[in-house]
């Protein structure tokens, strides 16, 4: 990793990390406001207070939404330059975070994706024609094959066009279908399929 996409990693996890902090620190500072209300100026202070305190709580989680969701699209740019490879596999992987690994077959296409844990492994997800998750999993260099860099991210399919509505979350259960395909998709014949969700 460079030096450049390493500093934005750290200040990413920093980010998400003070967010919840965020979070999970509103309610325990209004308890604290509630209760020195209550000692200094008695019961009606402490209800006006809280109640305040509880109406401005919305207004935060409003602020705080559109935080997680600028954070979450400059996670998505820093994933789409750190991983850009499409390969093809030639041993089943070794990774004991593999999802649906009965899915995976030899010759399968696989997109590089963010590690899942930190080893010498290479983590690929393999997709669908319509970009939805077929499998999971991280594979030693030696069992595969580079294929070359990606013609489009992944990472992108919520910009993508449809012929219908446009997913909303990456469980979204639509008919539409992706304007733009997968152009290296996971063939889904004899498939045992148990769901599909979009890359995170």
């Amino acid at each position: 990793m460079s030096g450049d996409l390493a500093t934005k990693r750290t200040r990413l996890d920093f980010e998400i990390a003070l967010s919840f902090f965020a979070l999970a620190g509103y309610p325990v500072v209004g308890v604290v406001i509630i209760n020195h209300v209550a000692a200094a100026h008695g019961r009606t202070a402490q209800i006006g207070v809280g109640f305040a305190i509880f109406a401005s709580f919305f207004i935060f989680l409003k602020y705080w939404y559109r935080w997680i969701d600028h954070f979450q699209m400059r996670r998505r740019a820093y994933i789409r330059d750190m991983y850009r490879g499409i390969y093809q596999v030639k041993v089943l992987p070794v990774s004991k975070w593999t999802w649906l690994k009965e899915n995976i077959k030899t010759g399968d296409y696989g997109w590089e994706m963010e590690a899942a844990q930190k080893d010498d492994l290479i983590y690929l997800h393999g997709l669908n024609d319509q970009w939805r998750v077929v499998w999971i999993g991280g594979f030693r260099r030696e069992d595969l094959e580079y294929v070359g860099l990606k013609p489009v991210s992944e990472y992108d399919w919520r910009e993508f066009d449809y012929d219908g509505p446009r997913p909303t979350s990456i469980y979204s259960r639509v008919e539409s279908k992706a304007k733009t395909p997968c152009p290296f998709p996971v063939n889904m014949d004899g498939r045992a399929i148990v769901r599909f969700q979009y890359p995170v």
